[in-house]
């Protein structure tokens, strides 16, 4: 009974410490204002306010690297070999993600839009079938962009550039037809840049499309941590706190009404 008594103790204390733990996370170097992006070499954004808040509640120490997407990734899926980054940031939900790590509620999700140039299609875009968009029209994306195969686009037929205002570039001079994006991602990218898009690119707004929605964006746990479940659930049950009191939506107005600007021209789309 002893023996029984001081194994029960024994988790319970390394359990505790195991919480207690500094945790190390990463984060990709690309800029999604209003959720995150890099200013002057400090990380800021809502999703950075909203871990912070997260974190000072769980009284959890914690660090954020910005390491390559790649690398950050196969990092926290091998932790238990590697032991260095535990958990990453700002991954969208898919099911191969899934069964790689566990990973939070929801941290945000972003509404579909896409970016297009009225001068080379005056009429808009034919979008009867979102989902053969990327058969009818030339795709554009940034290097180490996702696909989108929502909108039926394959590696075949997308032309890349190297940065987003490259895309945007290329965009306005023909070379490319359309580029998916988050409504507020585009938003934050006009903010970030500081100038108005060139002359003639436009964002239309597809919250009036019949469409599968955005996949929700979460924090990836590595399912090799011993404490893996632990975090998973005491992340889980903070941020619904932190959702319930009202601290979510004040974190989250403040960077919405600074991203917003007269440099996106809207288009309102509907079925």
């Amino acid at each position: 009974m002893k023996t029984i008594l001081m194994i029960i103790m024994s988790l319970f204390f390394v359990n505790g410490w195991a919480l207690a733990e500094p945790i190390k996370l990463c984060i990709s170097p690309s800029n999604y204002a209003p959720y995150k992006w890099n200013d002057d070499g400090k990380m800021k954004g809502a999703l950075i306010d909203l871990v912070d808040e997260m974190f000072k509640r769980l009284n959890m120490d914690y660090t954020i690297d910005v390491v390559p997407w790649k690398r950050c990734h196969k990092e926290v899926e091998n932790f238990g070999k590697v032991q260095r980054y535990e958990a990453f940031l700002n991954g969208a939900y898919n099911q191969e993600r899934d069964k790689k790590y566990l990973h939070s509620v929801a941290t945000h999700q972003t509404t579909w839009a896409i970016y297009y140039s009225e001068k080379d299609h005056p009429k808009g875009l034919d979008l009867t079938d979102i989902g053969k968009l990327g058969e009818k029209y030339s795709p554009c994306a940034e290097l180490g962009s996702p696909l989108r195969k929502e909108f039926g686009i394959s590696e075949k037929k997308v032309i890349y550039s190297i940065s987003f205002e490259h895309m945007f570039k290329m965009m306005s001079v023909g070379r490319c037809d359309f580029r998916p994006t988050g409504y507020e991602l585009s938003l934050g990218a006009r903010y970030l840049i500081g100038e108005p898009l060139p002359d003639g690119i436009i964002t239309a707004d597809l919250t009036g499309i019949k469409m599968p929605p955005r996949p929700f964006h979460a924090i990836w746990i590595s399912r090799s941590s011993p404490r893996g479940i632990e975090l998973q659930t005491k992340f889980n049950a903070t941020l619904t706190e932190i959702k319930a009191d009202g601290t979510y939506d004040k974190i989250f107005k403040y960077y919405w009404d600074l991203m917003k600007t007269d440099y996106v021209p809207i288009r309102k789309i509907k079925n």
